[in-house]
Protein backbone atom coordinates (compact mmCIF):
# COMPACT_ATOMS: atom_id res chain seq x y z
CA UNK A 1 0.00 0.00 0.00
CA UNK A 2 1.14 3.41 -0.80
CA UNK A 3 1.24 6.59 1.51
CA UNK A 4 -0.39 9.64 0.16
CA UNK A 5 2.44 11.41 0.92
CA UNK A 6 5.51 9.76 -0.42
CA UNK A 7 6.58 13.09 -1.95
CA UNK A 8 9.29 14.48 0.42
CA UNK A 9 8.62 18.03 -0.84
CA UNK A 10 5.07 17.69 0.29
CA UNK A 11 6.37 16.23 3.39
CA UNK A 12 8.42 19.14 4.02
CA UNK A 13 5.91 21.69 2.70
CA UNK A 14 3.31 20.22 5.11
CA UNK A 15 5.80 20.76 8.24
CA UNK A 16 6.48 24.52 7.15
CA UNK A 17 2.71 24.98 6.97
CA UNK A 18 2.07 23.41 10.61
CA UNK A 19 5.45 24.97 12.00
CA UNK A 20 3.65 28.97 10.81
CA UNK A 21 0.21 27.67 11.94
CA UNK A 22 0.85 26.02 15.15
CA UNK A 23 4.29 28.01 16.25
CA UNK A 24 3.17 30.10 19.07
CA UNK A 25 0.83 26.69 20.24
CA UNK A 26 2.38 23.90 22.45
CA UNK A 27 0.89 20.67 24.51
CA UNK A 28 -1.64 18.03 23.27
CA UNK A 29 -3.49 17.89 20.08
CA UNK A 30 -6.00 15.23 18.54
CA UNK A 31 -5.71 14.25 14.90
CA UNK A 32 -8.97 12.77 14.13
CA UNK A 33 -9.22 10.61 10.93
CA UNK A 34 -4.98 9.94 11.08
CA UNK A 35 -5.21 7.69 7.71
CA UNK A 36 -1.64 6.87 7.59
CA UNK A 37 -0.22 9.42 10.05
CA UNK A 38 1.43 11.71 7.98
CA UNK A 39 -0.11 14.86 9.92
CA UNK A 40 0.17 13.23 12.95
CA UNK A 41 4.04 13.12 12.17
CA UNK A 42 3.91 16.45 11.24
CA UNK A 43 2.55 17.70 14.45
CA UNK A 44 4.88 15.73 16.43
CA UNK A 45 7.92 16.87 14.63
CA UNK A 46 6.85 20.84 16.06
CA UNK A 47 6.51 19.38 19.24
CA UNK A 48 3.29 18.33 20.01
CA UNK A 49 1.86 15.41 21.53
CA UNK A 50 -0.53 13.63 19.63
CA UNK A 51 -3.45 11.27 19.82
CA UNK A 52 -4.10 9.94 16.26
CA UNK A 53 -7.35 8.36 15.90
CA UNK A 54 -8.71 6.30 12.67
CA UNK A 55 -11.43 3.39 12.13
CA UNK A 56 -9.09 1.33 9.98
CA UNK A 57 -6.95 -0.71 12.23
CA UNK A 58 -5.06 -1.36 9.03
CA UNK A 59 -4.04 2.20 8.74
CA UNK A 60 -3.28 2.55 12.22
CA UNK A 61 -1.23 -0.50 11.92
CA UNK A 62 0.71 1.35 8.87
CA UNK A 63 1.12 4.44 10.31
CA UNK A 64 2.61 3.14 13.60
CA UNK A 65 5.15 0.88 11.89
CA UNK A 66 5.89 3.95 9.28
CA UNK A 67 6.41 6.24 12.56
CA UNK A 68 7.56 4.06 15.00
CA UNK A 69 10.56 6.49 15.83
CA UNK A 70 8.00 8.94 17.24
CA UNK A 71 5.66 6.81 19.35
CA UNK A 72 6.38 8.60 22.57
CA UNK A 73 5.11 11.69 20.87
CA UNK A 74 2.06 10.54 18.83
CA UNK A 75 -0.34 7.48 20.40
CA UNK A 76 -2.61 5.63 17.60
CA UNK A 77 -5.95 4.89 18.45
CA UNK A 78 -8.77 2.75 16.38
CA UNK A 79 -11.80 3.55 16.83
CA UNK A 80 -14.90 1.25 16.39
CA UNK A 81 -16.18 2.60 12.79
CA UNK A 82 -19.52 2.75 14.32
CA UNK A 83 -18.09 5.53 16.63
CA UNK A 84 -16.70 7.56 13.64
CA UNK A 85 -20.05 8.39 11.72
Amino acid sequence: MQFLYQNISELKRKKELFSKIFSSFSGNVADLGCGSGIDSYSLAKNGFLVDAFDPSIKMIQLAENKYSEFLKKIKFHNIPSSLAK
